[in-house]
């Protein structure tokens, strides 16, 4: 299915992850410019889209960079179930840091900006 057909049934796909998943399996092929990795544990399945090139940019609708996603298997109904999804998420956030020299900062922009409730994210990156 080619993407205009696909964009008719689904208009915006929010995450990477999704519509990685989805032209994927509309195309039956890795998308050309992107790669996953996928890390799963007994709690967490953890997707890292990457799009390193303008082609793969332009067919997932999304700029250049990293896409991480940690879906969590089970409830977080304690404590320490809080606890190791934090550690998680602060071990993938580090891996998008480089070297400790002191020069760089990472900002993160956490949102849909379709959504108006939800747009803080990019709102705060673009004014950054």
């Amino acid at each position: 299915m080619d993407k205009q057909k696909l964009k008719q049934f689904i208009p915006h796909y929010d995450m990477a992850a999704e519509a990685n998943a989805l032209l994927r399996g509309a195309t039956g092929k890795e998308i050309p410019g992107v790669s996953e990795e996928i890390k799963e544990n007994n709690d967490f399945r953890t997707s890292v889209i990457t799009i390193f090139n303008d082609e793969g940019a332009q067919i997932m609708e999304r700029p250049r960079g990293k896409y991480i996603t940690i879906d969590r298997k089970t409830d977080l109904s304690s404590e320490q179930d809080h606890g190791s999804i934090v550690s998680l998420l602060a071990k993938e956030i580090s891996m998008l840091l480089p070297p400790e020299n002191g020069s760089t900062t990472l900002i993160c922009g956490i949102g849909n900006p379709d959504i108006v409730s939800d747009a803080l994210g990019e709102n705060v990156v673009s004014r950054t």
